[in-house]
């Protein structure tokens, strides 16, 4: 019933923070242990909604089975930008929202960056909904080191399995990617 998270390099590889233990957090990647597999991509071709959109963003691109990970380019959804927080309240959040089309199944989300591993949240929440108006958290990451780092890494969550329709991703810490346009949340 714990949570994990690893991230999956451009090459594909596996790694978790620490020296194989789970958990153990801000201490160097070291590679996953064999075992965990990324099942069926439920969210290929879904319905998606999003907190705002801008900086050429499109939010089609994040259900279209392509990231800069896998050769897919520089396609990625943007929100808009905000010069004044990090972590603005939580009305103020922004988000993306995957509709499943029906309820399944799930136990883990996998987290795409764009291209170049910038404006990744330096925080973020996942939550599932049957119904889309009761939500669960079931994934909270208080701070994600490499995204300081704008690595380029796919972030894996794992955890116990749910029902859903329905996944959000929250970012409750923007990171500004070292750019001049201000607080950005961003993914592939």
């Amino acid at each position: 019933g714990k949570s994990i998270q690893y991230f999956i390099d451009q090459y594909g590889e596996k790694y978790i923070p620490g020296e194989g233990k789970v958990p153990a957090y801000n201490v160097t990647l070291a590679p996953i242990y064999e075992g965990v597999e990324i099942s069926e991509n439920y969210a290929l071709g879904a319905e998606v909604s999003v907190s705002s959109t801008s900086h050429g963003g499109n939010k089609n691109t994040l259900v279209d089975g392509s990231h800069g990970l896998n050769g897919g380019g520089d396609d990625r959804w943007s929100s808009k930008f905000n010069y004044d927080t990090a972590t603005p309240d939580e009305a103020e959040r922004e988000w993306v929202m995957i509709d499943l089309g029906e309820v399944k199944s799930i136990s883990q989300v996998v987290v795409y960056p764009r291209i170049y591993g910038s404006y990744f949240p330096e925080a973020y929440q996942i939550l599932v909904s049957e119904n889309g108006e009761d939500w669960t958290t079931v994934v909270t990451v208080d701070y994600d080191e490499q995204a300081s780092k704008n690595a380029k890494l796919a972030r894996w969550n794992g955890f116990e399995s749910v029902y859903a329709q329905y996944v959000k991703i929250v970012a409750t810490t923007r990171t500004n990617g070292g750019g001049s346009y201000g607080y950005i949340f961003q993914l592939s």
